[in-house]
């Protein structure tokens, strides 16, 4: 048995290191269906399609028309909820590999 034993800062931190590459491993994901999924691609396709032709009909509704404004700002906020939940875990993700690459830097620095 080894005498080596993990101190509970160790333990945090591997722990910490873990849940980085979890983060990374699920930016990584999000990024490849993205570019490779054709359900994911579609869906994006479809929103923003839906988006761009809910803008272009919101400059010829009247402003006074709150229903049909509303209707078209739901197609658009659609949109831009997917952008924005998606493009949060794409910046998790190169949060956490930057993190985990200072963490690599230090260690290589002060294991020398």
């Amino acid at each position: 048995m080894s005498d080596y034993t993990l101190s509970q800062d160790d333990i945090d931190a591997l722990k910490t290191r873990d849940t980085r590459f979890a983060i990374l491993s699920n930016a990584i994901a999000v990024e490849h269906d993205l570019r490779d999924n054709p359900v994911i691609k579609a869906l994006m396709g479809a929103a923003r399609a839906d988006a761009d032709q809910a803008m272009e009909e919101l400059c010829d509704v009247s402003p006074g028309d709150v229903a049909a404004i509303s209707f078209h700002l739901v197609k658009i906020r659609q949109l831009v909820y997917m952008r924005r939940v998606l493009n949060a875990v794409l910046r998790q993700g190169a949060a956490a590999e930057a993190a985990i690459r200072a963490d690599d830097a230090y260690r290589t620095d002060h294991d020398e």
